[in-house]
């Protein structure tokens, strides 16, 4: 049901922010890009670097101008030879064994390729810079970096300042899998004014007990069809379990993309979050009350 959001969450659990092969240091004479991650297709339309971009994965659909561009094959199986006739200058990959041996082949090809660093809030502020001065787009950068540090700041100020909900962000649903301590979306839900319900490291998987002696306030999940926010109705695939959340009616989805991206929509994410805890927070008492 997660496949995409799973796909990245194994991605952002290899990656690190480095160059392959001679560093490619040189400030703007990247004219032809290929990028084979979704979150830094993101990164790069917004530091208006669109049309510079060659090549994406099938799985980039944000924003809607990248879907025009050449498709070459999925995160976990592109194809080599598509990105080669493409004649890339620079190609931003992930740390995984696929991308390392595609890395290897497309320096014999003189294509310089970049790893991008994707795996909590202060790596988007590496990744945009390493983008940036890699583009020679390095003012972009800076103001982009301002941009989401200021947004993230305000939504961060929005907090009640009352008693935190336990709030379970669940990326699968058989078996249940969550967002757990340590993960960006743990840091979202800080940033919202919530507790992360999971208090395992990680991406921990749960079974019906554990939900219920776990006792969320909220339970959100992520869905890849949902556009924005939508609340459950009260019987609902959660309600099986006697939990604060099933019991309130506080169940919603949210678009799995936004949250499971890494980029420049963290502040839509962030948004999303608070959002909901908001809602939640109407009328309602929550375990540290």
């Amino acid at each position: 049901m997660k496949k995409l959001f799973l796909i990245t969450v194994l991605l952002a659990s290899f990656i690190s922010l480095s160059s392959c092969g001679s560093s490619p240091e040189k400030g703007g004479t990247q004219e032809r890009l290929v990028s084979l991650s979704p979150n830094i297709t993101e990164l790069l339309f917004a530091l208006g670097l669109g049309e510079k971009v060659a090549g994406v994965t099938s799985y980039c659909d944000y924003p809607a101008q990248c879907r025009e561009k050449q498709s070459v094959g999925s995160i976990m199986e592109p194809d080599i030879e598509t990105v080669i006739s493409l004649s890339p200058d620079t190609v931003f990959i992930s740390n995984t064994e696929i991308h390392r041996r595609i890395g290897s082949r497309l320096e014999g090809i003189g294509a310089e390729t970049v790893i991008v660093e994707t795996k909590n809030i202060d790596d988007i502020y590496s990744a945009i810079d390493k983008i940036s001065r890699i583009c020679g787009v390095q003012q972009r950068g800076s103001a982009l970096k301002a941009q989401i540090r200021k947004k993230l700041s305000e939504i961060r100020s929005l907090s009640s300042g009352g008693a935190a909900p336990k709030v379970l962000v669940v990326v699968q649903r058989e078996p249940i899998m969550a967002a757990g301590k340590g993960t960006y979306i743990d840091s979202l839900l800080e940033i919202a004014g919530a507790e992360n319900a999971a208090e395992q490291s990680g991406y921990p998987k749960y079974n019906a007990e554990s939900l219920v002696v776990m006792n969320p306030d909220i339970i959100i999940e992520s869905d890849a069809k949902t556009d924005g926010i939508k609340k459950l109705e009260k019987q609902n695939y959660y309600s099986r379990w006697k939990t604060n959340a099933a019991e309130e009616g506080n169940v919603y989805q949210v678009n799995a993309d936004v949250v499971s991206r890494l980029g420049p929509r963290i502040t839509k994410a962030a948004k999303l979050l608070r959002s909901i805890v908001k809602q939640s927070e109407k009328g309602k008492k929550f375990a540290g009350d």
